[in-house]
């Protein structure tokens, strides 16, 4: 059994895990720009589609190094970064944009290999772009919630 902390131990814990919290809360930012460089990337990754083999593989690969950038960038600047599958509602938000994107990456492939319209590509990408930025709106207004933070 663990020994009882004193009145003094447990507000002084109080403090410094609502210090934390604070912390937490002044780091964790949702900038224009990283929602804007995630969407880009991710409209990057549906557009790949419309390029011949192996290029499309090179935009790939280009889009899976800048989103490792981006969260190293993130990290830099903020000290924090919290993946979106994480457990809780941002996992959801997460999924739906996954499949969303995933969802125009396989149209657009069909569509340019069974029936050569490479244009479909164009129209996934500006989907998942505005897609992305809505998503990413959402998910931190979900992360807040969650996290009773502002």
């Amino acid at each position: 059994m663990t020994p009882q902390p004193s009145p003094e131990e447990a507000r002084a814990a109080l403090a410094d895990a609502a210090a934390k919290s604070a912390d937490v809360e002044a780091r964790l930012q949702s900038p224009w720009w990283y929602d804007l460089s995630l969407a880009a990337i991710m409209a990057g990754f549906v557009l790949s589609q419309a390029a011949p083999m192996p290029f499309n593989l090179f935009i790939v690969a280009g889009g899976l190094l800048a989103l490792a950038y981006l969260v190293s960038l993130y990290k830099r600047r903020y000290g924090i970064w919290v993946s979106g599958y994480r457990a809780g509602r941002t996992r959801l938000v997460t999924i739906c944009l996954a499949v969303l994107c995933g969802g125009a990456v396989i149209a657009a492939a069909i569509a340019k290999l069974a029936y050569g319209a490479a244009w479909v590509a164009f129209a996934g990408a500006a989907f998942a772009f505005i897609a992305v930025l809505v998503g990413s709106r959402l998910w931190i207004a979900a992360y807040r919630a969650e996290t009773g933070t502002r």
